[in-house]
């Protein structure tokens, strides 16, 4: 019933209380911080030197 209810709530946020829901997730998604990564904090050559598939290779290219 739980899996449901989850469902029904995602393919229609409108129905019942799941309207509330918009509100709440739109609310942590701002209140979370921001990542503060550019050029100046971040030495770009060592990024480009780390290994293929992690973040910071990923990030340079």
């Amino acid at each position: 019933m739980a899996v449901g209810s989850g469902l029904m709530s995602l393919s229609d946020p409108y129905r019942g209380g799941e309207y509330l829901m918009i509100y709440v997730l739109s609310y942590m998604i701002s209140a979370l911080p921001q990542p503060r990564i550019n050029i100046k904090t971040i030495d770009m050559n060592a990024l480009s030197n780390m290994s293929e598939g992690t973040f910071g290779c990923t990030y340079v290219s």
